[in-house]
């Protein structure tokens, strides 16, 4: 119990048996939570890289985060989101790793054990690098908001056309009928303005980041609290 508390552990493990066989297993599980946090930075890096296309250009990336090319000089290679990308795939195989070793192993210790170390490292060492280096892609990131405007198409808001019918008592399956067979003739005004008009919990016109902040504080005081409660648990166990 003096090592534990001298290298900061919260608590001895008692249970031998269960310690051995947790070998590779916890390695499998930490790594799998730390790069569930990938799954979505390699979807992000991928919207992006196609956001910021010559042919979309909803976004552009800061030259800091960008390549040229050795021949082509108009070039803007987005190569820190595609190592992202690639970080992200390559962090999941290492988890897959560490599974394919695990798994077909009896109780007890295996030396085949050791082999999962590399992996669980390099997995975590690829996570830190990948949040390290999306933070000055996103710091730095603009939005070109003419661009954005110049994609809306009328269609876009065919939905709501239908809606407004049906408001207005026509059956939902005339007014879908009569907006599918004319999508953009439909729908009246500005595309974007129909969006801000959708309000509702959930809705484009009733996303607040101020909301959002508030529900992370409520989660992170409540976690501060589930945290309290277990450590109280974990002494009073102590105690018997």
């Amino acid at each position: 119990r003096r090592v534990s508390r001298a290298l900061g552990f919260d608590n001895l493990q008692s249970n031998t048996l269960s310690v051995q066989n947790d070998r590779g297993k916890t390695e499998f599980l930490v790594l799998g939570a730390a790069s569930s946090a990938l799954l979505d930075l390699g979807r992000l890096a991928t919207d992006l890289i196609l956001f910021s296309s010559d042919e979309l250009g909803f976004v552009r990336l800061d030259d800091s985060v960008t390549t040229g090319s050795s021949i082509m000089p108009q070039k803007r290679n987005p190569d820190v989101l595609e190592l992202i990308r690639a970080t992200a795939a390559r962090v999941r195989s290492r988890q897959g790793e560490i599974g394919a070793v695990y798994s077909p192993l009896g109780a007890g210790y295996h030396r085949d054990l050791q082999l999962t170390k590399e992996p669980f490292l390099e997995g975590m060492q690829g996570v830190l690098d990948a949040l390290s280096a999306v933070q000055p892609v996103l710091a730095t990131l603009k939005v070109d908001p003419q661009r954005c405007r110049a994609a809306l198409q009328r269609s876009i808001g065919a939905t709501d056309a239908v809606y407004l019918r049906v408001a207005a008592g026509e059956p939902f399956r005339s007014a879908y009928k009569a907006v599918a067979a004319d999508p953009e003739g439909a729908v009246e005004g500005d595309p974007a303005q129909l969006w801000r008009r959708r309000t509702h919990e959930g809705a484009p016109g009733g996303f607040s980041l101020e909301g959002e902040r508030q529900a992370l504080e409520a989660s992170l005081a409540w976690l501060d609290v589930e945290k309290q409660r277990l450590d109280e648990v974990w002494r009073l166990l102590d105690q018997h």
